[in-house]
């Protein structure tokens, strides 16, 4: 009898204790993030804007429908090229990227020469319900 109680509460405490490690959130994983970012960019460079969208935490696609979305922030330049430099994680649910990425000029100047920009920005990105998104500042 006393090795049946010790054998469930052995079993409880082992549950008990696996329960908790599983909801214990650990390091950020660095590569999954940065490989979201490119695979962001690489919508953008082609032309997937609604792909590119779906990367943008729930909260903000909850509020600004992709139609909405496209309108606020137009696609003003076409990118050619993306590159992930760092992922500096601030938290265990936060993140930042940065990319430098390459784009033809802007759009919308008629006549002008065609030339292009490179840049390299810093993106946070968030963790929220077990997947890393795109926190769009606005």
């Amino acid at each position: 009898m006393l090795y049946r109680w010790s054998l469930a509460l052995a079993t409880a405490a082992a549950l008990l204790l696996a329960g908790c490690a599983t909801t214990q959130p650990g390091p950020p994983p660095v590569e999954r993030i940065g490989q979201r970012a490119i695979e962001r960019y690489q919508a953008m460079i082609g032309l997937d804007f609604r792909k590119a969208y779906g990367y943008i935490t729930p909260a903000y696609r909850e509020k600004m429908s992709y139609e909405n979305h496209l309108r606020a922030r137009p696609p003003l330049a076409k990118y050619l090229d993306a590159k992930l430099l760092k992922v500096d994680c601030v938290s265990n649910e936060a993140c930042d990227v940065d990319i430098e990425f390459t784009t033809d000029a802007v759009k919308g100047i008629k006549g002008a020469v065609p030339w292009k920009v490179t840049r390299v920005i810093t993106e946070r990105w968030v963790l929220v319900d077990g997947q890393w998104w795109y926190y769009l500042r606005r």
